[in-house]
Order: C-alpha cells, then sequence, then structure tokens
C-alpha cells in the first residue's frame, strides 16, 4: 500500500487532480474547509468513481448522511479499530491512496 497525506482539503483536491488513487480516505475535521465539502468537490469536479471512504468521530446519524449525500461510499467513526479499517478495505490486495 502507498500512501499519501494532505495536510488541508485543498491540497487533498491537487493531490486528486495530478495523481491516480484508487481510495481516499477522507477525515472531516480539516483545516479551513470540511471533508463533507471536499468530497463533494471531488465528486462534482474531479472524479465520479474513486471510492471515498469518510472518518469522523461525529457518530450522529447527519454527519453520516451528510457525507453520503456529498458522495462517500463509506464512513467509518473514530476512534477507527484496525478491524474496522480492515473490514472496510477488505476487497482492495494493493492499492494507491490518499489520506486528507
Amino acid at each position: 500500500m502507498h500512501v499519501v497525506w494532505a495536510k488541508d482539503g485543498q491540497e487533498a483536491l491537487n493531490y486528486i487532480d495530478s495523481a491516480n488513487f484508487d481510495l481516499v480516505l477522507m477525515d472531516n475535521q480539516l483545516p479551513s474547509v470540511s471533508g463533507i465539502e471536499i468530497t463533494k468537490q471531488i465528486r462534482q469536479e474531479y472524479n465520479k468513481t474513486l471510492p471515498i471512504y469518510a472518518c469522523t468521530a461525529d457518530n450522529q446519524t447527519s454527519t453520516r448522511q451528510a457525507f453520503f449525500a456529498a458522495g462517500a461510499d463509506f464512513v467509518i467513526v473514530k476512534p477507527i479499530k484496525e478491524k474496522s479499517l480492515n473490514d472496510a478495505l477488505r476487497h482492495f490486495k494493493q492499492f494507491h491512496f490518499l489520506a486528507a
């Protein structure tokens, strides 16, 4: 697995625009803009099919629904347990992903 870390939403968008990723692991709490907004931008402007797995400490149904409405494929609630992450990623054998 090759992981690229983005420090904020704009850097994540720059990576999406310039590289070929198999998956985005999107945090909700990003500097300057939410992960929900970046997820919307990825879907609308860059990539309609790239899997986006959202991570949030907010376990409220409304937050999960907002991520799904923005285009996320899966929502993982923090703290992330190894088993939860492995279950979410189990169908990938080898991949290149962006963590933002």
